[in-house]
């Protein structure tokens, strides 16, 4: 516990001195470093964490600083999300891999490899169609491996689908507001701009 102790103490310190002057952000990266280890002692000497719990622990707090660094401004910083998605993979992949059945495991993969594929798709999907191409086949692969796990396997991710798929749906939502997805274009000239207007805009006759 005391190595907990004394690891934040030089955390507060490289705090502080980003606090002091704010141009030095620098010192963000090892404050953020000595707090994680300070965070990580504490949790395996207490016995909060033990085993594949730990590893996703510490797959957390290395993906974290990328999810900051892409709040920070997502349009510039969208890599970030990159190495962020992978270490949250990792963690949640960590956590499951005792309570799932290997078949299922293996279908979780697959389909977390497959979803920044449907991402790629749905930020630009008139230039990125080809990313259904290998997002349909890892999808289809992931979801074929879970149903031959049996229906109690099925029963066991239902959650996790429902998790996934609300955190979709919220993604969707932040790519709208930061800009990132690109809005349908409306033509101003030509014989598409004199066609009527369709969908649900369209007056009834």
């Amino acid at each position: 516990a005391i190595w907990s102790v004394v690891m934040a103490a030089v955390g507060v310190a490289f705090l502080g001195a980003y606090l002091m002057n704010r141009q030095n952000w620098g010192f963000l990266i090892p404050a953020y470093v000595f707090f994680a280890i300070a965070a990580l002692i504490f949790v395996a000497t207490r016995g909060l964490l033990r085993g594949e719990m730990i590893g996703a622990f510490v797959m957390s707090l290395v993906g974290l600083p990328f999810l900051f660094v892409w709040t920070r401004a997502p349009k510039q910083n969208w890599w970030a999300l990159i190495p962020a998605y992978v270490m949250f993979t990792i963690a949640v992949f960590l956590l499951l891999v005792n309570i799932l059945p290997g078949v299922v495991i293996g279908g979780f993969w697959v389909l977390a490899v497959a979803l920044p594929f449907f991402v790629v798709y749905i930020v630009n999907p008139r230039n990125n169609w080809w990313a259904l191409i290998p997002g349909g086949i890892l999808g289809a692969t992931g979801v074929g491996l879970s149903i031959a796990s049996g229906l109690k396997a099925l029963n066991a991710i239902l959650p996790i689908a429902l998790i996934l798929g609300g955190a979709y749906l919220l993604f969707n939502q932040v790519l709208r507001r930061t800009g990132l997805a690109v809005p349908p274009t409306v033509p101003t000239s030509g014989p598409a701009a004199d066609r009527p207007p369709q969908g649900p805009d369209k007056p009834l006759e």
